[in-house]
Parts: structure tokens; C-alpha cells; sequence
């Protein structure tokens, strides 16, 4: 394994420039331990500027690197920005492994600029209160939210929308 993993500690998050070989073994070795970083150092946001040498990696790799990567992002990351600096490197490739990532209930968005990463990172999730899966809970707050509505709605006694408006400030 040939990389090396650099870790900065910013304000509220992580930035990880690795440099290296392309390989799937090298890539997937390198995120193991910039989760070990993030777990160690209790800063759940990450920037992973990356600029690896070599072809990019083919469409199954990625898929496979991002799975086995996911399983292991919880409770220690909360979110992922990431950049690939290499512009020999295909964005859509790229792109693809964010998908995946994202499918598997990872908070992750790639960027073509580290700015661009740094910009989001910092604004994204500030007071991160559910974790990874809060559009999860939002949704279900949602349509409970919707049914207490529809119930009340059925109220005849007329005090059904005042106690909405107590319950939740709108």
C-alpha cells in the first residue's frame, strides 16, 4: 500500500489530503483510517481532499470501495465532503461513488474544488442534532404532524387548530 493521509484539524471539521496510488486496496485502506482519525479526534465532519496517481478506479470498485466504507461511517461521521484533485479523474465516477454512498444513508457530497467542499462542510449540519439520517426522522415527524392534523381537523368542538398552533409555532 502505497498512500499517506494527512490530517488537519480545522475548526468543527476534519481535512484529510491523501496522496498515493489509485488502487481499490489503497482507497479503501485510507478511509478506514480516516475514520479511525475522526473517531479518535471526535470531529464527525470530514473534507477528504484527494489526489491519488493512476487511472481512476472502474465503476465496481467504486461500488465496492463505497459499500464496505459506509458500513463503517456511523457514529463516527456525520458528514463528508470530498474532492478528488486529480484531473485525470472522471467526475462522473465520482459522482457515482457519492451515490452510492448517499443510498446507504451517508450524509456525503463530492465537489470539484476544495473552496467549494470548505463552503459546505462549514454551512451544512452546523448544530447536527439527528446524524446522519435526519431527513429520516424529518419524514416521520412529517407525517405524524400530518395525521395529528387530519385528526384534529375531524374535531368539531372547534379546538382543534388552536391546539396545533400551541403545540407548534407556525
Amino acid at each position: 500500500m502505497a498512500y499517506d493521509v494527512k490530517a488537519i484539524r480545522e475548526d468543527d471539521y476534519l481535512h484529510a489530503i491523501v496522496t498515493g496510488d489509485n488502487t481499490p486496496a489503497d482507497v479503501a485502506a485510507y478511509l478506514g483510517q480516516v475514520r479511525k482519525i475522526c473517531a479518535e479526534s471526535g470531529l464527525s465532519k470530514v473534507l477528504i481532499e484527494e489526489n491519488l496517481a493512476g487511472p481512476r478506479l472502474d465503476t465496481v470498485d467504486v461500488y465496492d470501495v463505497v459499500v464496505a466504507a459506509s458500513a463503517d461511517v456511523a457514529p463516527a461521521i456525520r458528514q463528508v465532503a470530498f474532492v478528488d484533485t486529480n484531473p485525470e479523474h472522471d467526475f462522473a465516477n465520482i459522482k457515482f461513488g457519492e451515490t452510492v454512498a448517499v443510498n446507504r444513508g451517508v450524509n456525503a457530497k463530492v465537489f470539484r474544488d476544495v473552496p467549494s467542499a470548505v463552503e459546505w462542510i462549514r454551512r451544512r449540519w452546523n448544530s447536527f442534532a439527528y446524524g446522519p439520517s435526519a431527513p429520516h426522522f424529518a419524514v416521520a415527524g412529517t407525517r405524524q404532524l400530518r395525521a395529528r392534523r387530519r385528526d384534529l381537523k375531524r374535531d368539531t368542538s372547534g379546538l382543534g387548530t388552536q391546539a396545533i398552533k400551541q403545540s407548534h409555532d407556525f
